[in-house]
């Protein structure tokens, strides 16, 4: 005991075994000085690696952090909105690089896989995540409940690779199969079957672009390749489609 009094302590792993945490969120979204509600992707990325430099766990040299059936569960006031559990995690930090692995289920996919490595302070690195039966529905009801354009139902499951070179830097690979995607109206319904994207989502600190390299659909048959570019700081959108093989009743 003597020699941690007066030679000090150091923390070299943390281990947590069926935690639970509780979260309030709200979706409100704050607008800025114009009033308008500001979505810049790179904004975001920034926020997140604000976030990132406050956890110890990407931060603190040496740290190996594991949870192990884990349980989280958010909450919109008293209205629980998403939950996730069997949630299983890792973080180590040998030198500068943190290496990550985080496995949960939940109530918006039937399972999920996220790894890789990054330096938290130069918000540089790369990593993969998989979605195995994604429910994007359960994301845009709570999020939209006033849309006029409401997806009912949906499965997908989707591949994404990534890359980080600072806070103003990222791209994804994205590959994903959808099996159904059901949409409805004030006055129709519509249902998408079977379809395959493959595509690419490009950020810098002035542009972020959308490529799709490959959009097909059995019902309707679709064949669809375009891109979507945006300014982010000008209301300055440009697309680019090509269509072939139409199907549509």
């Amino acid at each position: 005991i003597v020699p941690l009094i007066w030679g000090g302590f150091e923390l070299s792993r943390l281990s947590a075994i069926e935690p639970e945490y509780n979260l309030k969120i709200s979706k409100t979204l704050t607008p800025d000085a114009s009033g308008q509600q500001d979505l810049a992707i790179s904004n975001a990325l920034q926020d997140l690696h604000e976030l990132l430099l406050a956890f110890p766990g990407f931060t603190v040299s040496g740290l190996n952090v594991r949870i192990k059936d884990g349980s989280v569960r958010i909450f919109d006031g008293d209205q629980r909105v998403f939950g996730f559990h069997d949630l299983q995690a890792s973080y180590s930090r040998p030198e500068n690089e943190t290496q990550f692995d985080l496995t949960c289920k939940s109530n918006l996919w039937n399972d999920i896989s996220i790894n890789g490595r990054l330096d938290a302070e130069k918000f540089s690195g790369h990593g993969s995540i998989r979605f195995a039966e994604f429910r994007p529905h359960a994301l845009s009801n709570y999020f939209f409940p006033d849309s006029p354009l409401k997806i009912t139902e949906a499965l997908a499951n989707l591949a994404i690779d990534f890359e980080l070179n600072g806070p103003a830097w990222f791209r994804a690979n994205l590959n994903g199969s959808v099996p159904y995607i059901k949409v409805t109206n004030e006055h129709s319904k519509l249902e998408f079957r079977d379809s395959l994207i493959n595509g690419t989502v490009r950020v810098t600190e002035n542009q972020t672009s959308f490529s799709i390299e490959k959009l097909s659909m059995l019902q309707p048959r679709i064949n669809l390749a375009g891109k979507l570019m945006f300014d982010q700081h000008k209301p300055l959108v440009t697309l680019e489609a090509e269509g072939r093989d139409f199907e549509i009743e």
